[in-house]
């Protein structure tokens, strides 16, 4: 899955100010800056995914190997420096 995003910066590195935009609009002329995306003070320290899978006749044991493949490499986490913990069902 590809998306893409624009980004306008005026200014320094520390001292600028910036807009954010996405392809599907969650974020539209969001402002950023050194201190809001560097010293903002929060953190992501977890993540939970609650996943279910609708695909009729899929093996049990290839489903779970692949959700545990997904949960080991998730980019996210892995940008972030999450815990990750999933929740995977296959549906009937």
């Amino acid at each position: 899955m590809q998306r893409r995003a624009s980004a306008v910066w005026q200014g320094g590195i520390k001292d600028g100010r910036g807009t954010v935009s996405t392809e599907s609009t969650v974020l539209s002329a969001t402002p950023y800056s050194f201190s809001v995306r560097f010293e903002g003070g929060f953190t992501v320290t977890k993540v939970h995914l609650d996943v279910t899978v609708a695909a009729p006749g899929a093996e049990r044991a290839k489903f779970e190997a692949a959700a545990v493949k997904a949960k080991v490499n998730c980019p996210i986490s892995k940008v972030l420096r999450a815990e990750i913990s999933m929740d995977a069902r296959l549906a009937a």
